[in-house]
């Protein structure tokens, strides 16, 4: 680069003593300055342009076009078996909310065998998911400088499906609603509301203490002093942090049975590490094609959601006795289990409009009427 410039500055002045003769006429058309000096002066910038187009942008642009190629190959190669997996769960979401048929989740229906594997099976097709999931999150963060995920990709369309296992801050703000409606307190403004629930969250364990081991769901077991005790806390909480008179203790008192209804929730919330751990133990090496990875089969799985781990026993208890029929308010799950639905079907529909040979017409189609029997609910 250097040499060019140098050579376009020399013939300038080599040039020069002709340059004053044959230009003199022209010159004040350009600015005074001679055309044959402003060719050099082009071709100078011309050689500093082609240099930095060599130097800095075509090797940034042959970076970015690698590592989309890199992102895109890992995509491809395990977007293949997670449509396969969603397809699965897709049809299972279509019986339940289409078709209404969800007698098998209560653990009591006949026949009980044949339910208990209908059970099993949907566990194994929503941990197949969180297996994929997870090997695509693992091939993704070896890439070098993996591309950041736009709002209408795939991968943002599985951290829906994340959010779903996950999500509690809805139970919080329940339990928050409940507590103020039942002793008619002020509602707080929007901005302290989200955290006056998760900490009014965090107040319920500490009173509770290890007697309720991470779930509200054995509040109504405890004794009726320790309910109490738990009542009178979360009055004396909510009533400091708004600011108002504390309640009357025989105000207390006479709700307290109401109060340990209206936050006593049932809900398997599955954390993201968790799911991680769950995805982790789906997985096994897959020597016979271009994958890694491969997700471990059926019989493999009924011995891991055997297990004592906190995130099989959660995943065990997830969809259990959830009763459609009869609805309980109080049961959040079921309320969970219609977001996965959406969410995994959403992931579906998103696979097909990036790729549309990995999905079936039929299912994509299924995937709709899901998602909208979940929404109407």
């Amino acid at each position: 680069m250097i040499r060019l410039i140098l050579t376009s500055m020399a013939l300038l002045i080599m040039a020069s003593p002709a340059l004053a003769q044959q230009t003199a006429a022209t010159a004040d058309r350009w600015w005074g300055i001679p055309p044959l000096i402003w060719a050099a002066i082009v071709g100078a910038l011309a050689a500093l342009a082609t240099s930095a187009i060599k130097d800095f942008a075509w090797p940034a642009f042959r970076e970015h076009r690698d590592r989309q190629a890199d992102q895109e190959r890992v995509l491809r190669n395990y977007i293949a078996p997670l449509a396969t997996a969603t397809d699965k769960c897709i049809w299972r979401f279509s019986e339940l909310f289409v078709d209404n048929r969800h007698s098998f989740l209560r653990s009591a229906a006949l026949p009980l065998g044949y339910n208990d594997y209908k059970r099993t099976s949907t566990l194994y097709r929503l941990a197949s998911v969180l297996g994929w999931m997870r090997a695509i999150e693992i091939e993704l963060s070896s890439l070098k400088k993996p591309n950041p995920n736009s709002s209408d990709t795939i991968i943002a369309k599985l951290a829906k499906v994340r959010s779903a296992f996950a999500e509690g801050h809805k139970v919080e703000d329940l339990r928050l609603a409940g507590l103020l409606r039942l002793w008619n307190l002020p509602p707080p403004t929007d901005e302290v509301r989200n955290k006056l629930a998760a900490d009014l969250e965090v107040t319920l364990f500490d009173l509770a203490g290890d007697k309720l081991e991470g779930s509200s769901r054995g509040l109504p077991a405890l004794a009726r002093s320790d309910q109490l005790d738990v009542v009178y806390g979360l009055a004396t909480f909510l009533c400091s942090r708004l600011g108002i008179s504390q309640l009357l203790p025989s105000q207390v008192e006479e709700t307290q049975h109401q109060a340990i209804a209206a936050i006593t929730f049932r809900e398997a919330l599955i954390y993201r590490d968790w799911q991680d751990a769950i995805g982790d133990e789906m997985l096994e090496p897959d020597t016979l094609s271009e994958r890694r990875y491969r997700v471990v089969g059926y019989e493999k799985f009924c011995n891991l959601l055997a297990s004592d781990k906190p995130w099989f026993r959660v995943l065990r208890e997830s969809i259990v006795d959830i009763d459609f029929d009869q609805r309980n308010p109080n049961d959040f799950r079921a309320k969970q289990l219609r977001d996965l639905a959406v969410g995994i079907a959403e992931v579906y529909q998103s696979i097909g409009h990036s790729m549309k040979d990995m999905v079936v017409p039929a299912t994509v189609a299924a995937a709709k009427r899901v998602q909208e029997a979940c929404q109407k609910s």
